[in-house]
């Protein structure tokens, strides 16, 4: 097979991951309801499936085409165990505890793909910005699509025969989704980088680490916030983590335009305000429209921090390892704060007054901003063409 059409899988790869990624926080109004489960289980299950693809992307495979087929193993095994789940309409205690067993396995499958997918297509220097650009952006259509096919599956009462398709699908693609050249063992090369300073190094973590809680707070919760509050019914609520989705692809497109020549400390500044005051905004939304409004607006903001934020790191000299594990910070976020946000929710007994944390983290984000990140004296401020592994 020529390596154009290799490159192509690779696309689908980062599509299917996208969707992997977005689908469970349609489905957790369905799954509450099915299983019974109240906010605290169901921030539980997002935080199982975040905390997998946070140990999948640190402990990757070194041998790239291994990582794709042992993540597409892990993904479709957990998606196949979740429709065996769902069809089985059992309730309790075992069937939470094997839900979150099933996401945390799928996680691990995601991580794993998405890290071999983003260093396997930007191996070959000669056109990498264009490739790992074009592939982010497949992942945020897959994004997209995921809200959109939860619906569809909801309204032909197909659900469980759709998770077990897209079990099958991960099969056919993952493994052959990269080029022979690019299956290589990784080599450790470039040039070497001043380390970080501590301070700084840790400002740069936190910030990944609000950030991720944040996008995760609140594509996880959307759909459920706007059943509740906005009296959007099973089939369309799930429109408004698409919304979401929607802005967080237009806004790192637009990003790359208007932020390419802005200082990076500005551009934090920027985006942190703009996020937080969207997101605040959503907690107030009172209708599907309204909440669907403020989703695509706290996305178009908070979409590109991650790419800033990692040039704003790697233009202060960090070394590859304080690089990574300020990427991995994401991650912890990302598992943290949606199930830090479902306790809220059951003990205030408001989804509403939960959903103030990611305006909260936000904010924290603008303040550690203003107070630690200075602009360098002298880097390359311009944002990378990249985009968040998961």
């Amino acid at each position: 097979m020529s390596e154009g059409r290799f490159l192509w899988l690779a696309y689908a790869g980062f599509l299917l991951n996208g969707v992997g990624t977005v689908l469970l926080g349609p489905l957790l109004p369905k799954l509450e309801s099915l299983w019974g489960l109240n906010d605290s289980q169901g921030g539980a299950l997002l935080a199982a499936q975040f905390l997998g693809m946070t140990l999948g992307t640190i402990f990757v495979l070194r041998q790239r085409h291994r990582a794709m087929a042992v993540g597409a193993a892990c993904s479709a095994v957990g998606t196949l165990a979740m429709a065996a789940l769902v069809h089985s309409g059992e309730r309790g205690n075992l069937v939470e505890a094997l839900a979150c067993a099933a996401l945390l396995l799928g996680g691990v499958g995601l991580g794993q793909a998405i890290t071999a997918l983003n260093l396997g297509v930007g191996a070959d220097p000669d056109g990498r910005a264009s490739r790992l650009s074009f592939g982010n952006a497949m992942w945020s259509v897959g994004a997209i699509v995921a809200p959109i096919a939860v619906s569809l599956a909801l309204r032909q009462q197909v659900l469980w025969q759709g998770l077990a398709g897209l079990a099958f699908v991960f099969l056919l693609i993952w493994p052959w989704a990269l080029p022979v050249h690019m299956q290589a063992e990784d080599d450790v090369t470039g040039e070497s980088r001043e380390r970080l300073a501590g301070l700084l190094w840790i400002t740069f973590a936190v910030l990944m680490l609000l950030y991720g809680g944040s996008e995760a707070c609140v594509s996880g919760w959307v759909t459920t916030f706007a059943r509740r509050a906005g009296g959007a019914g099973l089939l369309v609520s799930p429109l408004s983590t698409s919304a979401f989705w929607f802005g967080v692809a237009g806004g790192r497109m637009g990003a790359a335009v208007v932020l390419r020549r802005w200082p990076d400390r500005e551009a934090l500044l920027l985006l942190a305000s703009g996020s937080a005051i969207a997101s605040l905004g959503l907690v107030f939304g009172q209708s599907m429209a309204q909440i669907s409004a403020w989703a695509f607006l706290s996305g178009v903001m908070l979409g590109p921090a991650f790419a800033v934020i990692v040039a704003a790191t790697l233009n202060r000299g960090a070394s590859v390892r304080q690089a990574g594990l300020v990427l991995a910070s994401c991650g912890f976020g990302a598992t943290l704060m949606p199930l830090l946000l479902g306790v809220v929710s059951e003990r205030t007994a408001s989804l509403r007054e939960a959903l103030g944390l990611p305006g909260v983290c936000l904010l924290g984000m603008l303040l550690l901003v203003f107070l630690f990140v200075q602009n360098p004296k002298r880097a390359d401020k311009s944002l990378p063409g990249g985009h968040r592994t998961g």
